[in-house]
């Protein structure tokens, strides 16, 4: 009777020794589980905000871009203004010296 005692004791302990082992392999996966969680929320941060500075690049260089093509516009209509007024200046010039 008392080796059966002692070999239900040794199956305890060692039940007892299982159930902490897996109790170990439980904490461990769920920190596993909350670092890759965690991980997995920064990089969506991260996404987040290359997703949003792309945004603001793009749409600085829109602004850039209409900028320039005003400036462009303006140029090609101060160039236009110029031709116009030396055209009218030449076409003068030559009536004077056709009325002369």
């Amino acid at each position: 009777w008392s080796l059966e005692v002692q070999q239900c004791a040794a199956e305890v302990r060692s039940a007892q020794a299982m159930a902490k082992e897996a109790s170990s392999c439980t904490d461990m996966a769920e920190q596993a589980a909350r670092r890759w969680q965690e991980e997995s929320m920064a990089s969506e941060a991260a996404k987040a905000e290359a997703r949003e500075q792309a945004a603001e690049q793009v749409a600085h260089l829109q602004q850039q871009m209409a900028r320039e093509r005003q400036e462009h516009e303006e140029a090609h209509h101060e160039a236009e203004r110029r031709a116009a007024e030396h055209s009218e200046a030449q076409l003068a010039a030559k009536q004077q010296s056709t009325s002369l």
